[in-house]
């Protein structure tokens, strides 16, 4: 009930008031017109493909078209209901901030760029898993990163063949190295500040 008030008033109403205005480059560029006065950039999408119109609809985005029109614009519309900010019960210290990821990766991606305000900080987006489509974000400070291993890191994302990926765990077990060793081959973090401070260890440089 909420969710469909919220569109009602951010989507329809702006557009109800706004419909009768005339524009003579026609009706699907008079729509982009409104939704971009109306919405903000960050929550508008525009696309000619049915298949991405798809995907959108089920992120929870509105999809709207002209009848005149080819395309989509999709707004954003989904509620936002994430777990709050609090200390990871699995790494808990005495002293330092108390903050740890959350499920939502905005929010995480928020967490470490509060900690780490450089430019050169970079995060790609790579989708994983036939039927979840579950997004996945690598991060790397692209000056201190070793190119290389940003390479293979890439090439090991881009290979992944599943249906489904849950949680960090389904994801580890395919982008490791099927070898018995004593040591760990993966670190996990659950603190941002932990994970900044990692991004910009000079030995990162050099491995």
């Amino acid at each position: 009930k909420r969710q469909g008030q919220m569109i009602a008033d951010k989507i329809i109403a702006p557009l109800a008031i706004s419909a009768d205005e005339a524009d003579p480059a026609g009706d699907e560029t008079r729509l982009g017109k409104l939704l971009r006065r109306h919405i903000p950039a960050s929550q508008l999408k525009q696309t000619d493909s049915g298949k991405t119109a798809v995907q959108l609809l089920l992120a929870g985005y509105v999809l709207l078209r002209s009848r005149q029109g080819s395309g989509w614009h999709a707004v954003e519309a989904a509620a936002q209901n994430y777990r709050s900010v609090t200390e990871p019960s699995t790494q808990t210290i005495i002293r330092g901030p108390k903050e740890g990821f959350t499920e939502s990766a905005e929010v995480s991606i928020g967490l470490l760029r509060k900690r780490l305000r450089n430019p050169n900080l970079r995060f790609e987006r790579f989708t994983v898993g036939k039927e979840t489509e579950t997004p996945v974000y690598l991060a790397f400070v692209s000056n201190i990163v070793n190119e290389g291993i940003l390479r293979e890191a890439r090439q090991r994302m881009r290979r992944i063949e599943i249906n489904s990926v849950f949680d960090s765990g389904n994801l580890e077990e395919l982008i490791t190295d099927k070898i018995h060793s004593p040591f760990p081959l993966v670190y996990n973090s659950e603190r941002p500040d932990t994970l900044s401070l990692i991004h910009i260890s000079e030995p990162t440089r050099r491995s």
